[in-house]
């Protein structure tokens, strides 16, 4: 399999039949060699992310910055995202340990708020994706920075009802934090076959996009150890932060994404 890199420049920080119906008037999301293809044309996206949805409404609450975050998010904001910031794509930091029926965050209703705003956004021309965090702001302190079981429950609850839609990729894990060490190398491969396999067995065929080790700064070498059943429809995902020896010359950059 041919490994592909993508990298999303971010600025700011009953429902599956309704997705379906977006996805017939909306973008075809393809890969083809290393090149990502929109509608059949060579695509390079352009994105912001979405922070108003990232814990369970009843956490979001508590918080007035989260609040205003949430209140953000309305049909003006998205014309500013796309006709000011001139972006085509919208990737929503999502709480795992909200979607995760194991959590004692865990909130149901959560869901149905994430497909709500994900059609928003597929309705206004869109692509969308939803990253699965589990970082404080998420709701919970001190949850694994790897991909784990409850990243697994998590993605069982929120794939299907997405799994129709060939305008929404899916970030499986945001920034696992580990390094490049041989031991953290196979934990990142173990735990992230196990999320690959379990989104693929809810049917979904959605594009995979797995961030690479130490917070996504390092992909090489990692993109033949994960296993996909489905042909072109996986890449990796980076966040190339620009700092002292990080990424300000084509050496770091080969060193790090090879």
């Amino acid at each position: 399999m041919k490994r592909h890199l993508i990298c999303l420049m971010m600025g700011v920080a009953a429902l599956c039949s309704g997705f379906q119906s977006y996805a017939d008037a909306a973008q075809n999301i393809t890969i083809q060699g290393k090149t990502f293809y929109k509608d059949g044309a060579p695509w390079l996206p352009k994105g912001i992310k979405v922070e108003g949805f990232n814990e369970p409404a009843g956490l979001r609450a508590k918080s007035k910055a989260a609040t205003e975050a949430r209140n953000d998010w309305n049909a003006k904001e998205r014309d500013a995202i796309k006709h000011v910031f001139g972006a085509d794509t919208i990737r929503f930091a999502v709480s795992q340990p909200g979607l995760d029926p194991q959590s004692p965050i865990y909130d149901p209703a959560y869901l149905d708020e994430l497909l709500a705003a994900f059609k928003e956004a597929r309705a206004a021309g869109f692509v969308v994706i939803p990253s699965m965090d589990a970082q404080g702001e998420n709701g919970i302190e001190g949850l694994p920075c790897m991909p784990n079981d409850s990243t697994v429950r998590a993605w069982k609850k929120l794939a299907p009802s997405l799994a129709g839609d060939p305008g929404v990729m899916f970030e499986l894990f945001d920034e696992p934090c580990k390094t490049m060490k041989p031991e953290d190398k196979a934990e990142w491969t173990n735990d992230t076959q196990a999320v690959v396999n379990a989104v693929r067995a809810t049917g979904a065929e959605n594009i995979l996009l797995i961030d690479g080790l130490h917070y996504a700064r390092s992909t090489s070498g990692l993109f033949p150890l994960i296993h996909d059943t489905m042909p072109h429809r996986m890449a990796l995902a980076v966040h190339p932060y620009l700092s002292k020896d990080w990424f300000v010359n084509e050496k770091q950059w080969q060193r790090e994404f090879g």
